[in-house]
């Protein structure tokens, strides 16, 4: 019984665990025999190449899916290594490497300077070349040895000294130390140099050794044992140890380091060791190479193992393993065969790797699949076959890459359309621009879901969305991860939610004379679905005098005010959907003395000129006026100033008066009708000519900080005043026109920046009578000193390398080195692109230049509306000699002008700004075709649902060509129509495109339009499956299909239960007991 459930279990397990696993993998040498090597070979343990070959390919076997599947990611166990070869350069120009240690050496170049003499002094490298110092030359060699090119035949000018020693740092700087104890040194790779400081050591002699640590702190040491460094980079040096061996005797023969920054001197056969960078000094070795050898040293290294090597006078290698404190001879003797002592010593690594290719077909011999690097983490390749490729490489025949497994996982492709219905907005009219977008998108495997908005495309997220007023066709989509597309059913609204545009022109906020047949006049519009009605009402004080009046047809009209009083008049209108705009207006009515209303200068008002002064006032009166004088204090006395008795109106009257003094003043108007019926209004105004006086004293010189820096002022002015400030960085504004609280004649306040630089500050003051002053004052913020170098490495008369970092830091320097700050810009083609069209131009750049730039990103000098069609910058650092592309968006809005376009870019960076221009030539769109549904119709056709509309106000004879292109670009279908649309004609059409049944796969669709004035094109990405077509937006291909996997999973559970009941009823036949027993624990029973 136990046996058979078991066998079920075992069964439902194996078939779920096949169901799962959709990987493939290649793990043994049967698998990778299943696959074709070439110059490789699998060794029991891994693939790798084959023989003495130095590179080799591994294709694996073709991997077959049962379908249509996504085929996801690589995965594979690999190990590449790498070997350290030892060089050597001789007394007869000969360059020599041993591949094992310096047990056996072979002739890489035989007279490495040609005819330029037998010798070498020192030989060094960098990340990627060969130095080597002869006398004034600098040789370099980028095939580590093999070729050698000249590339300083004096590096020194005219000075005659020869170079003793060479060393490069971190930043790939060289260091020549020659026989006058001067130090020069090359930024540029050794193509020129220049002298950093005369005889750094004060006549102490000869430098025999020269190594840099990984921090970039240069160690020296001279013929009288004495230990030099310099920490900032050559231009100062300091003594650090006096007679590093004490009173054994002033020798050195060489100096190296390894790379734990642990130093070392080669004393003829004395070996010395420092690990506190020079401070002291123990002897390591005091013999070398043994009892009776008495061949002296002459260079010494430390390589990336921290194995130490000498080469004596004898040409005899010796090896350390243990930091020098034991010596062992490794070759034969005289490893050059009698050519002469070695003058440089010093590694480099040979390197094996590995790398993959990958392609998809939907041949079972992938003949039809092309290879392609991939993202081995996310392959992205879709068909039923997959096949990989490996490429083995290494520089030396003794390392090979190793490649122990790979994987391959892929899941079956989801065939299913996302399920879409709007459930908001309904068809129907809404008062409100803000509305609930409900959409509901099924899709195990849902992506992502948007609409279209009558203009652009929207990410949606339930929620709440603003609509442009009008009418708006939406329709929503969607798509999941398997690239299923789907549109739903559109919805069409109309949005009024904006009320009338209401102005109230009369009565006016003055003072009446009259109370009868006053005018009511008003302009009304509505830019939505329209005005539907007007009316007001009008109140004496708090009491109703007029109740709410219908306007007909919203036209103007008069009434009549209840005698005189403070009136209170309120107009509205409203459209049909309820939106309501009012407009009121406060005015006063005297019929019992002429009714005055002052129009300028306003009460309390400011002047900034004293002449031709207008005094403007108003008159209205039931009787004729007769006169109206003008008052004021214009000299100091309050007294008439001007009569009038000559035609007064109610509209317009004035007196002129000039030569008024800065000071507050007082003016007024009486006037009297016919019946001596008399009325007076007074105001008061202020005369300010003056511009304020101003004294700006802070920001000056250098802030120490970006925060809190001081703006202190002190100014002097009769009116009121407003100040501003802004603060420019060059030509980039830092701090836009901000205002701030100033009275009492002082101004202060605080600010920050953004970056240290040099900035110019300008500040205005404007009075209440718009007298203005300014000043402007430049200050430097500097919140930091600069930092230190890198690290680097030695050999032969000059030293080892290492790659740990130790910093040490024995007193402040600053440097001398000059940063040269430039930028190239490269330039950008004219554009011809029409509206609603987007393009991406690239904007390439360059820090030609020595310095770092910071916080670089492009902007666009162009009017405000122009900027809108670019995106944003990105913010980037670059370093000195670095190239980069900025990629700028550009989108033409659907409503852009036709017309040519002067664009200025400008890359700024917080050190420079470099500029350069283009034009962008918007053509007048004068027809627009839109995709609105692309689906397969039978097996043969696909079916394009289109609108067309004329834009031109002109009737237009159209050509409209339909190109359907393979994923190759080649042509797989096309169909030509004519049509005829009228001027302003929006058409919804539709074309059948013939297909060949079996045609499927990523296609792009073109569409040509072409008419007597006008010529665009349309593209648009669609999948066309067996069976389907998607189109307008194609997402990204992936997933599992979950659905069939369950199918699957629920079958194999069925089948499971199935066979567990058939055991217990042959069972029960056998042992009855059995069923109540086993069935009543796993079925719950009561038997």
């Amino acid at each position: 019984m136990k046996r058979d459930v078991w066998f079920v279990f075992l069964f439902v397990v194996t078939g779920l665990t096949i169901i799962q696993a959709l990987s493939f993998s290649d793990n043994s040498q049967a698998n990778f025999d299943n696959g074709t090597y070439n110059n490789s070979v699998y060794n029991g343990t891994a693939v790798i190449i084959s023989g003495s070959n130095i590179s080799g390919t591994f294709t694996s076997r073709v991997f077959d899916a049962g379908g249509l599947s996504m085929w996801n990611d690589l995965t594979n166990e690999n190990r590449t290594s790498s070997l350290i070869v030892l060089y050597a350069v001789d007394a007869q120009s000969d360059f020599w490497k041993s591949i094992d240690s310096g047990v056996s050496w072979s002739l890489v170049k035989d007279d490495y300077n040609g005819g330029d003499g037998n010798g070498a002094t020192d030989l060094e490298k960098n990340t990627t070349h060969f130095f080597l110092l002869y006398n004034q030359d600098l040789w370099i060699s980028s095939d580590k040895g093999l070729s050698w090119t000249k590339i300083n035949d004096d590096y020194n000018g005219a000075e005659g000294q020869k170079g003793d020693v060479i060393g490069i740092d971190s930043n790939n700087y060289i260091y020549i130390i020659e026989g006058d104890q001067d130090v020069w040194r090359s930024t540029d790779g050794g193509n020129t140099f220049s002298k950093l400081v005369s005889n750094f050591n004060g006549g102490n002699g000869v430098v025999l050794g020269l190594v840099i640590n990984s921090s970039g702190a240069i160690f020296a040491v001279d013929v009288h044992s004495d230990v030099w460094n310099s920490l900032d980079q050559g231009v100062t040096w300091n003594l650090v140890k006096d007679d590093f061996n004490g009173a054994i005797g002033n020798s050195v023969d060489d100096m190296a380091i390894d790379s734990s920054n642990n130093l070392y001197i080669l004393d003829r056969q004395d070996f010395w060791k420092s690990n506190n960078n020079g401070l002291t000094w123990n002897l390591a070795n005091d013999d070398i190479n043994g009892a009776g050898d008495g061949n002296d040293r002459l260079v010494s290294y430390a390589d990336q193992n921290y194995n130490v090597y000498v080469i004596d006078g004898s040409e005899d290698v010796l090896k350390s393993t243990d930091n020098g404190t034991t010596f062992l001879k490794v070759n034969g003797s005289d490893f050059n065969g009698g050519n002469g002592n070695i003058f440089g010593l010093n590694s480099m690594l040979d390197y094996s790797s590995l790398s993959f290719q990958a392609r998809n077909c939907t041949q079972a011999d992938c003949g039809d699949g092309d290879w392609q690097t991939v993202n081995s983490n996310n392959i992205n390749l879709t068909g039923r076959y997959f096949q990989y490729k490996v490429f083995f490489s290494s520089d030396n025949s003794l390392i090979t890459p190793q490649l122990f497994n790979a994987s391959i996982s892929y899941s079956l492709v989801d065939t299913t359309n996302p399920s879409l219905l709007i459930i908001s907005p309904f068809n129907q009219n809404y008062s409100n621009a803000t509305i609930l977008v409900n959409i509901s998108a099924s899709d195990d495997y849902i992506d992502e879901v948007w609409f279209f908005n009558g203009t652009t495309n929207v990410s949606y997220s339930p929620g709440f969305y603003t609509f442009s007023q009008d009418s708006t066709t939406l329709r929503a989509y969607a798509n999941d991860t398997n690239g299923n597309f789907n549109g739903s059913e559109s919805v069409t609204f109309f949005v009024d939610s904006v009320a009338p545009d209401l102005n109230l022109d009369h009565p006016q906020s003055k003072t009446y004379g009259i109370n009868s047949s006053l005018s009511l006049n008003f302009s009304v519009s509505d830019s939505g679905i329209g005005v539907q009605n007007c009316w007001y009402n009008l109140f004496k004080g708090v009491n109703l005098q007029i109740g709410n009046t219908t306007l007909l047809n919203c036209q103007n009209t008069t009434f009549n005010a209840d005698g005189d009083g403070s009136y209170n008049l309120n107009l509205y209108s409203n459209d049909t959907f309820g939106n309501k705009a009012n407009s009121s207006v406060s005015f006063n009515v005297v019929t019992t003395v002429p009714a005055i209303n002052l129009v300028y200068p306003l009460d309390s008002s400011y002047l900034n000129y004293n002449s031709n002064i207008y005094f403007n006032y108003t008159v209205d009166s039931g009787l004729p006026i007769s006169t109206c004088q003008l008052w004021g204090d214009f000299n100091g006395t309050w007294r008439l100033n001007q009569t009038n008795s000559s035609t007064l109106t109610s509209i317009n009257n004035y007196f002129i008066v000039s030569n008024l003094n800065d000071k507050s003043h007082k003016w007024g108007i009486i006037c009297n009708d016919t019946q001596n019926r008399m009325s007076n209004v007074n105001y008061t105004f202020n005369v300010d000519t003056q511009n304020p006086s101003l004294t700006l004293s802070e920001p000056a010189g250098t802030k120490t900080s970006r925060t809190g820096i001081p703006l202190s002022f002190s100014f002097n002015d009769s009116s009121p005043v407003n100040c501003i400030y802004n603060i420019y960085r060059g030509i980039n504004l830092e701090i836009e026109n901000t205002t701030f609280s100033c009275s009492n004649g002082t101004g202060s306040t605080t600010f920050d920046v953004s970056v240290d630089a040099n900035f110019i500050l300008n500040l205005y003051v404007n009075d209440s009578a718009e007298n203005k002053n300014s000043s402007s004052t430049s200050f430097t913020v500097t919140t930091s000193s600069g930092g230190g170098g890198g690290g680097g490495g030695g050999g032969g008369g000059g030293g080892g390398g290492g790659s740990s970092r130790t910093t040490i830091i024995n007193n402040t320097v600053t440097s001398n080195l000059t940063l040269t700050k430039e930028l190239t810009v490269g330039s950008i083609s004219d554009l011809l692109i029409s509206p609603g069209d987007e393009k991406k131009v690239t904007l390439s750049v360059k820090n030609s230049g020595t310095a770092f730039l910071n916080d670089c990103k492009f902007s666009i000098n162009a009017n405000e509306n122009v900027k809108q069609w670019f995106s944003d910058s990105e913010v980037k650092d670059l370093a000195a000699g670095e190239d980069y592309d900025f990629i700028i968006g550009i989108e033409i809005p659907q409503d852009a002008k036709g017309e040519k376009t002067s664009i200025q870019i400008s890359l700024i960076c917080n050190e420079l700004t470099k500029s350069t221009n283009f034009n962008i030539d918007v053509m007048d769109k004068k027809l627009e075709l839109k995709f609105l549904e692309v689906g397969k119709s039978g097996l043969d056709k696909v079916r394009v649902l289109y609108s067309l509309e004329e834009l031109s106000n002109v009737d237009q004879n159209v050509e409209i060509q339909f190109v359907l292109y393979g994923k190759n670009n080649e042509r797989v279908a096309n169909i030509t129509e004519n049509k005829i649309i009228k001027a302003g004609e929006k058409l919804e059409l539709e074309t059948f495109i013939p297909i060949d049944p079996n045609l499927y796969g990523d296609l792009n669709l073109l569409v040509n339009i072409n008419s007597d004035i006008y010529s665009a094109f349309v593209q648009e990405s669609i999948i066309l499956g067996k069976g389907r077509v998607t189109g307008l937006t194609v997402g990204n291909l992936g997933g599992r299909n979950l659905w069939i996997s369950a199918g699957v999973i629920i079958f194999f559970l069925l089948f499971a239960i199935v066979m567990i009941i058939r055991i217990i009823r042959l069972r029960r036949k056998v042992n009855p007991q059995l069923r109540s027993g086993f069935v009543k624990k796993f079925f719950k029973t009561n038997e």
